[in-house]
């Protein structure tokens, strides 16, 4: 199955799982052979802030809920976030929901988070929720395009970064939640 194929196949479940249309309990990778090592990286930034404090606000709550219901079957098998609150509580419904232990990961080192998924992480699907400045950091250092920071005010962004076994990646730009302008 090519790379672009589990991408759009990816993008697919997502959808479905923020329409409530896809099966209690399916898994979207289960028709992935196992032999396939095709990791799925998720990178968003993190929901809408307070003013300026480290903590979301109402509409960032709201945000982080509905990025939980998007990915809640999609399959995620680990989640990781930047030391910041906002980043964790972006990622907390999320990691609740499906049970998981979120991982914090240093904002800036965005070379050694990459070389982290690829190995720790071959075949699975991984939440990264990031900041501005560091989500198209990690979508390029994924094998990504360069991309520019995210807008100040854009919190819909959702990457869909595909690397296949062969290292070759792709990447769908999604948006969920409410559109930011």
């Amino acid at each position: 199955m090519t790379t672009l194929r589990r991408s759009l196949r990816t993008a697919v479940a997502l959808l479905l799982a923020s329409s409530s249309i896809t099966s209690a309990g399916a898994d979207p990778r289960a028709a992935a052979p196992e032999a396939d090592a095709a990791t799925t990286v998720l990178v968003v930034r993190h929901a809408e802030r307070q003013g300026d404090a480290d903590a979301l606000s109402s509409l960032g709550e709201a945000r982080a809920e509905t990025l939980a219901h998007t990915l809640a079957a999609a399959g995620v098998d680990a989640v990781y976030h930047s030391a910041a609150e906002r980043t964790r509580a972006t990622a907390r419904p999320l990691a609740e929901r499906l049970g998981l232990t979120p991982v914090e990961h240093p904002p800036l080192a965005v070379a050694p988070l990459a070389a982290r998924l690829r190995a720790e992480h071959p075949g699975e699907v991984v939440l990264v929720v990031g900041h501005s400045n560091t989500v198209p950091a990690i979508v390029h250092a994924l094998g990504g395009p360069q991309m520019p920071d995210l807008a100040h005010d854009a919190y819909d962004d959702l990457f869909l970064v595909t690397i296949g076994a062969g290292g070759e990646t792709t990447v769908l730009h999604l948006q969920f939640g409410a559109e930011t302008p």
